[in-house]
This record gives structure tokens, C-alpha cells and sequence, in this order.
């Protein structure tokens, strides 16, 4: 079954004149706002990546100087005879 249009219908017109403004429009959007919302999600996950990298540089640092105090303790607390025994030192 073929529909044949009317263009010298008033009905016809309207509802192509509608279609043809709904399309233009949403090519309009796609292109003007594309760029404008590629920017926000670009800032978007910078900012959640910086915020990760912060996190994970502050765990390593609360580790690096976890150790780094351990290590102090150890020094100040180990005898220093038992360096000189090697013996001793490896049991």
C-alpha cells in the first residue's frame, strides 16, 4: 500500500513544516551544546581523577611515614653488640 501525500493540504504542510522545525532544532542542539557538555565532563573527571590521585598520594605518604618511624624505633632501641655478631644477628 503506497500513501500518497497532499502537499496542497493544509494539514499535510503543517505536520512537514513541524517535522522539518523539530529536526532543525535538534541538529541545533547537538551541535551547539556538544561542545559545551564535552567541556563539563572533561573538568568533570579531571577532577575526580585529581581527587583519586590525592588519596592514594596521602595513603602512600601515611605509610611511607608509618615506616619511616618504625624504622627510627628500631634504630634507637637495637643494640648495637648484636651488630657486630653476625651469628647472632641472622638468628
Amino acid at each position: 500500500m503506497r500513501i500518497k501525500l497532499n502537499f496542497k493540504s493544509i494539514a499535510t504542510r503543517l505536520i512537514l513544516m513541524g517535522s522539518l522545525l523539530f529536526v532543525t532544532g535538534l541538529l541545533g542542539r547537538i551541535f551547539l551544546l556538544s561542545d559545551y557538555l564535552r567541556g563539563d565532563l572533561v573538568a568533570l573527571s579531571s577532577s575526580q581523577l585529581q581527587t583519586t590521585a590525592n588519596y592514594v598520594a596521602g595513603d602512600i605518604e601515611r605509610d611511607i611515614v608509618a615506616r619511616r618511624i618504625l624504622l627510627e624505633h628500631v634504630a634507637a632501641n637495637f643494640p648495637v653488640a648484636l651488630l657486630r655478631d653476625r651469628q647472632s644477628l641472622q638468628a
